[in-house]
């Protein structure tokens, strides 16, 4: 099953943030351990040294450790959090590509742009299509539960979500888990009790999050993502996010070796291209000879595996 770029990112931003919260976990272990061998009654600086980022946290070795557990139970609800975002990201990402590539799904919309909108996209970006496939998508999301985005995007990709109703369910309370992390003070809010009493009865208790639970949060993410992709892919995108990559390649890298480009596309998005494909994307690269507008690759293009 091929993949779209917005997913190829939000993959990327999911290991990342998985990485990041086991690399704090693993570092809270290694300073419980290394501390341990020194008294306890001794500062930080005194057993390292009185320089940042030590000096930042110039307290007992006793009182360091009894933190740590402190430490860890917030990085496991700010990976919750960013874990969130990034699908945030990816849904905002794919939608904004369906209506780039077919606009005809806002068709019958009445949704309103001001005089002053249009004429700022127009001044101001390089690709105006791009501007309102953005622009469009930030009016649709805007104020919409994560459920409601997805049928959207389900809608338009013709995508089947009856399979996924009960995984889709389980998103959505984490949602609410997210939301009382950054505005309820990392406590149960009255609206996370009231969706999920079974795991969250008593307003103003801690969240009490597992690790195991973490990884969970991630792997719902990427089920979701990767049913809409499979029918995304051959309903709307087809080809097009890898001719967008080969062209990327070649003005950017100058790679024009047809194998190694298909493997570049099957290693990274997934997309067995055939030779023909791959030849008519780098002639048209050659005649255009410009800077692609249809994406920013600046943030996510190093992640791409050229070998």
């Amino acid at each position: 099953m091929a993949y779209s770029l917005p997913y190829f990112k939000f993959r990327k931003s999911l290991e990342r943030e998985i990485r990041d919260y086991w690399s704090i976990a693993i570092a809270a272990d290694f300073s419980n351990s290394w501390l341990n061998q020194f008294d306890s009654e001794k500062r930080i600086t005194q057993v390292a040294e009185n320089i940042p980022p030590y000096s930042y946290v110039d307290i007992k070795c006793s009182d360091y450790v009894k933190q740590l557990s402190t430490v860890i139970e917030h990085s496991r609800e700010n990976a919750l959090v960013n874990f969130i975002t990034a699908f945030e990201v990816y849904l905002f990402e794919i939608l904004s590509r369906i209506v780039y590539l077919r606009p005809e799904n806002l068709a019958n919309s009445e949704m309103k742009f001001d005089a002053k909108e249009i004429v700022s996209g127009l001044e101001n970006s390089k690709d105006f299509k791009l501007w309102f496939s953005d622009a469009s998508t930030d009016k649709t999301v805007r104020n919409k539960q994560h459920t409601e985005i997805i049928a959207r995007i389900a809608k338009m990709a013709k995508c089947d979500l009856k399979p996924m109703n009960s995984v889709i369910e389980e998103w959505n309370k984490w949602t609410y888990v997210r939301n009382a992390i950054v505005h309820s003070g990392r406590r149960v809010s009255s609206d996370l009790k009231n969706i999920w009493q079974s795991k969250f009865p008593t307003l103003g208790a801690k969240l009490n999050i597992p690790d195991n639970e973490i990884m969970k949060v991630q792997s719902i993410a990427m089920a979701i993502a990767k049913h809409l992709e499979n029918r995304i892919n051959k309903t709307i995108i087809d080809f097009e996010d890898a001719s967008l990559l080969v062209r990327e390649l070649f003005a950017r890298n100058g790679i024009d070796d047809i194998n190694q480009l298909k493997r570049i596309l099957q290693k990274n998005i997934s997309y067995r291209a055939k030779k023909q494909q791959i030849e008519k994307a780098l002639s048209f690269q050659r005649k255009a000879g410009s800077v692609i507008t249809e994406m920013n690759f600046d943030g996510f293009i190093n992640e791409v595996d050229i070998t």
